[in-house]
């Protein structure tokens, strides 16, 4: 049982529900998502992949879901108090054995893929399933646009085309929940708080742009990219 948590951005929902499906796979067990209520449900956005049900009852095989959720063994990764025990378990043991209740339990904000494909007793099942690219491959399957997701998708580039911007462009991503003055990002890259102005993060921002990721880009057929 996956219950995602309402108070984490939709890319870690979707994170730790794709590590929750892998975990699924890995334990042979159903997988049954709690998805919070309120905003846009999760069907609104996706489209089902072959074989899932969004309905829930048949895998219940009785109880209540009360039931199902008081009965269950939790998956605790980042728990203080668990998570020496929860990463021996992830890590190191064979999971169908290690989770002995008819419940296992995910909550919260998790992502745990590289952990299950380290386990030497599940390595090989998740490299001969999914081969070098175990996240693409999970995403890509369970990650389908719902039709009203993709007409806006195929809305922006038609409105892209039309304004005459056929180019590629480059979306960044800024996290700024950091403690600290200096949080280091990847690339060295260095976003000081003290600073004070968004105009300063968008500036560095840019200039990874320009710096990093675009001379990587050199050669991969992208022509130009847009800036802005």
């Amino acid at each position: 049982v996956a219950s995602i948590d309402d108070g984490i951005g939709l890319g870690n929902r979707l994170l730790t529900l794709a590590s929750a499906f892998l975990l699924a796979l890995v334990s042979n067990r159903a997988l049954l998502v709690y998805w919070p209520p309120g905003g846009s449900p999760l069907e609104a956005s996706l489209r089902l992949p072959p074989a899932v049900e969004w309905g829930y009852s048949a895998a219940l095989m009785g109880f209540s879901l009360d039931e199902a959720f008081a009965g269950t063994q939790p998956v605790e990764l980042f728990h203080d108090e668990d998570r020496q025990t929860c990463l021996e378990i992830l890590v190191c043991q064979n999971l169908s054995m290690a989770y002995t209740k008819p419940f296992v339990h995910l909550h919260g904000n998790q992502n745990f893929i590289a952990f299950l494909q380290d386990n030497p007793l599940h390595h090989d099942q998740i490299e001969e399933t999914f081969g070098n690219d175990t996240l693409g491959i999970l995403l890509r399957y369970l990650l389908r646009p719902s039709a009203s997701v993709a007409a806006e998708v195929a809305r922006l580039h038609r409105y892209r085309a039309d304004e005459g911007h056929p180019r590629p462009s480059i979306g960044v991503h800024l996290r700024l929940g950091m403690s600290g003055a200096g949080a280091r990002f990847d690339r060295g890259i260095t976003f000081d708080k003290e600073r004070g102005t968004a105009h300063n993060v968008v500036a560095d921002a840019v200039s990874c742009v320009r710096e990093v990721v675009l001379p990587e880009l050199q050669g991969a057929s992208l022509g130009e990219a847009d800036v802005a």
